[in-house]
């Protein structure tokens, strides 16, 4: 193990115990005084992470592929048991709503038992349709994100980083109290991940498999939620940049149509009842207009910057062949990272952090948050 590594393992670790915090005001033991035992445990946490540093068998951790399996095991077996016994949040609930109302041949939107709407993009169907079938399938959910971040990514990234990545997740105290409340938002973020990785193989490559996978995972991920298709035309504007070629026209044009009608359709049918465009509402909201304004001025900005300058800049167009993948991931990360931090202000200064529900987000982009932050190490 380089120093370097080490240096990244504990910034990684350090972001991961940070992102714990909402549980310890929900948890029975620690909710009476969460910001104790929440600061104590990231106190003993650090010590015991730098202490296996120190020891340097961290490599010999990360190395043990049965340890690795029984840890994933054991895991999914907590959580089988456990989410059936949770009230948790209703986004395994609009699932099974939809598809109920869909093998019946009605409308697939209506509320939930307890009267919200319903945010679910009918692409996610794609991956989340077993629920219909069995009832605890998003026991699986958050394990299924892990197995495919590991068997999607092993041939192109730096295997320990890989394995240690999902061993930060396992052990992640917000990842266990969604997986056990039945989030969807596991599956989403891997697949925007996974989908750029391997739509950039695609127009490298020319290799038909990296097409296949990236066109399910992307089609998936932009209809999920409805201001995630706002992110394909730039994903379509820096890959045409990069490889100038109708190859990229015609997929975006193909992945944009689909996406689209996904959308569509239920809303032309009953505009009223079709629950997903109610979180532009509740985005608008959290951050005003004047912050989201400013997000979409300075992409602007960056995409006007690089049209007047990459013909003129050999050094600029290489450097963003060179990091176009950063960079269709970072277009991803920064909103919602803003987001988050807005909501976390607004919950400290009115003292609402057990019900800082912006927390959950963080979910969304971790992968690729992560993938930014170890860019250089996952490189081969």
């Amino acid at each position: 193990m380089i120093l370097k590594k080490n240096i990244l393992f504990f910034w990684l670790f350090l972001i991961n115990q940070l992102m714990s915090l909402r549980f310890f005001y929900n948890f029975t033991y620690t909710k009476f005084n969460p910001e104790f035992f929440f600061v104590l445990y990231l106190i003993l946490s650090l010590i015991f992470f730098i202490f296996i540093l120190k020891l340097k068998i961290i490599q010999t951790i990360i190395d043990n592929k049965k340890l690795f399996y029984l840890c994933l095991i054991l895991f999914t077996t907590y959580i089988f048991y456990k989410y059936p016994l949770s009230v948790g949040t209703e986004r395994d609930d609009c699932y099974k709503i939809i598809l109920n109302n869909l093998s019946n041949f009605n409308y697939p939107y209506n509320k939930t038992d307890l009267g919200d709407p319903c945010s679910t993009g009918l692409s996610t169907l794609l991956f989340y349709f077993p629920v219909f079938f069995f009832d605890n399938y998003f026991s699986f959910t958050c394990t299924f994100s892990f197995l495919i971040i590991y068997f999607f990514l092993k041939e192109y990234f730096n295997p320990s980083i890989l394995v240690f990545f999902i061993y930060l997740q396992l052990f992640n105290l917000l990842y266990l109290e969604e997986a056990i409340a039945g989030s969807d938002f596991f599956l989403i973020s891997v697949s925007y991940l996974i989908g750029i990785i391997f739509i950039n193989n695609f127009f490298m490559n020319k290799d038909n498999k990296s097409l296949i996978i990236s066109f399910l995972f992307l089609y998936f991920f932009y209809g999920s939620r409805i201001p995630f298709i706002f992110l394909l035309p730039f994903n379509f504007l820096i890959f045409y940049y990069v490889y100038k070629n109708t190859t990229v026209i015609k997929y975006f044009l193909i992945l944009f149509s689909l996406s689209l009608i996904t959308i569509i359709v239920p809303a032309i049918i009953n505009f009223d009842s079709f629950h997903p465009f109610h979180i532009i509402v509740k985005g608008y909201e959290l951050l005003g207009f004047n912050l989201i304004f400013s997000i979409f001025l300075i992409f602007f900005f960056i995409f006007l910057f690089n049209l007047i300058f990459q013909k003129k800049s050999k050094k600029l167009l290489n450097l963003i062949k060179e990091h176009n993948i950063i960079i269709n991931l970072s277009i991803f990360v920064l909103p919602l990272l803003i987001a988050l931090i807005v909501s976390f202000i607004d919950r400290l200064l009115s003292s609402q952090l057990k019900y800082w529900e912006g927390l959950s987000y963080i979910i969304l982009i971790y992968p690729s948050l992560i993938f930014i932050l170890s860019y250089r190490f996952y490189k081969k």
